[in-house]
């Protein structure tokens, strides 16, 4: 991440620590998450308890 850790610290899983290293598109990223309701929910555009969601991720990754 350019400029240094990431907000909200720590945001990693098991023994992943945060760091400052990296390259943008050097190295593997989630570029974006995007959670969309699947469809209208009764209290109309909030999310609520039971609600089905959609969700996306655009990621830069090698290949496997």
């Amino acid at each position: 991440m350019n400029g240094g850790n990431g907000p909200n610290q720590p945001n990693t899983l098991k023994s992943c620590a945060d760091g400052s290293g990296g390259h943008y598109h050097n190295d593997e990223s989630i570029d974006k998450i995007v959670v969309a309701q699947t469809q209208t929910s009764s209290s109309g555009n909030d999310f609520t308890e039971g609600d089905d969601a959609t969700i996306s991720a655009t990621v830069w990754c090698w290949s496997t």
